[in-house]
């Protein structure tokens, strides 16, 4: 998928870890805590991450993960070699929505949604 750049200026993406930068584990939906073995990096996530950060581009991470598993979450990302300004922990499984002001002198659109299918990766965005 490839998307317009919105403005030159930095970006911020909010990215989601389970299902986009890291295989899905149903363990977290049993109440079980998965083993550093369980998790599994999708294609071309970090590279695509890290390029975004590596242009001056903020990246906010967010879960549905618990905040108790702040620790194994930042020690898992470390591993893995993700770059990162902000992790958001304990959000509900539903939607997630951004809202945004268009600024007056510019007719362009300050938000985007993507929806991408569950544990395809980033590997086919291109903003």
């Amino acid at each position: 998928m490839k998307y317009k750049p919105l403005l030159e200026r930095p970006r911020t993406f909010l990215i989601d870890i389970d299902g986009v930068i890291i295989e899905q584990s149903n363990k977290w939906d049993d109440g079980r805590i998965p083993d550093e073995h369980d998790f599994k990096e999708l294609p071309s996530s970090r590279r695509t991450i890290n390029r975004w950060k590596a242009d001056g581009n903020k990246i906010v991470l967010t879960t549905a993960r618990p905040e108790p598993y702040r620790f194994r979450t930042e020690h898992q990302l470390q591993r893995i070699g993700i770059m990162y300004d902000v992790l958001i922990m304990g959000l509900p499984n539903g939607q997630r929505i951004l809202i945004n002001d268009k600024k007056p002198q510019e007719d362009i659109d300050t938000a985007i949604a993507i929806n991408l299918d569950r544990d395809v990766g980033l590997g086919g965005i291109e903003i």
